[in-house]
């Protein structure tokens, strides 16, 4: 699973919230690349700028009651897109949310959503980390989606490439993932085949909770 004991406790957090969301927080304004950042972290803030330049959409998410409201206007908005994850947490999440998110794919379409956790944020270039043994990142139903959504956590923001490649190695040790992809914007490093068109990335500030 792509979280640890921290992380899971955090989207439990999130899903035992869904009875309570009524109303509770504001939501998102999707026309603007960069939605409420007023942090005064640098890093963070860079990896924003960079990570909107390159073409991505940007949410910044002050609890985890604002996320569960950002993130389902968002889907909302897409209601002509079906949803999928090829994370069991991430589907259950969902699920709570009122959303349908499945783990394997109906039919090839261009009009589905990706949903997916990362390994870290690159502030020095606004890239993401993410790798196979969170996300199956070359599954169908990556490659059959026309947009990513990513839920990271402000701890998970590094300064650079270097820094990201020692949490995989702190991390995982000698089991490290098979897949390392680095996303930029809409953009990916490593697949060769087209990736999905847009890339949203929803950050989630845990001390705002």
């Amino acid at each position: 699973m792509g979280f640890n004991l921290s992380k899971d406790k955090i989207f439990n957090k999130i899903r035992s919230a869904s009875s309570t969301v009524q109303g509770a927080a504001r939501t998102p304004d999707f026309s603007s690349p960069i939605y409420c950042i007023d942090k005064s972290e640098d890093a963070e803030i860079s990896f924003a700028e960079k990570f909107t330049k390159a073409g991505g959409t940007f949410v910044y998410c002050e609890s985890t009651v604002h996320f569960q409201n950002a993130f389902i206007k968002f889907i909302k908005q897409k209601k002509n897109c079906a949803s999928y994850s090829a994370e069991t947490l991430i589907s259950e999440m969902a699920g709570d949310f009122g959303i349908k998110c499945k783990n394997k794919i109906d039919k090839l379409s261009d009009n589905n959503l990706f949903i997916s956790t990362c390994e870290s944020l690159l502030a020095d270039s606004g890239s993401i980390i993410v790798s196979s043994n969170q996300q199956q990142i070359q599954s169908p139903i990556y490659f059959h989606s026309n947009i990513h959504i990513i839920i990271a956590f402000v701890d998970q923001v590094l300064l650079s490439r270097s820094d990201g490649i020692r949490h995989l190695e702190e991390k995982y040790q000698k089991n490290l993932p098979s897949l390392i992809s680095i996303l930029t914007g809409s953009k990916s490093s490593s697949n060769t085949e087209q990736p999905p068109k847009e890339v949203v990335l929803f950050l989630i500030d845990e001390t705002g909770n």
